[in-house]
């Protein structure tokens, strides 16, 4: 727990929220939703598994020369 950013916070804040909320209101689903936020804050983690950042590609895809595609009008 190193860097606290403004969005980190903002998790905690929702988080807690949605936690005392589902335990005032015995509403589970919310309970559950609050864990996991609050879980995504304390482990600063913004997708589990980083499943949301692209792949970065490497060089030698990069550096593929691209052909120019040409189109025909059909009538």
């Amino acid at each position: 727990m190193k860097k606290f950013d403004l969005i980190r916070i903002i998790r905690y804040a929702l988080g807690g929220y949605l936690l005392v909320g589902g335990f005032l209101q015995k509403d589970y689903t919310v309970l559950v939703m609050g864990a996991i936020i609050t879980t995504m804050a304390i482990f600063n983690v913004g997708c589990f598994g980083g499943q949301c950042a692209p792949k970065k590609m490497n060089k030698q895809a990069s550096n593929q020369n691209i052909e120019e595609v040409t189109f025909e009008e059909v009538l």
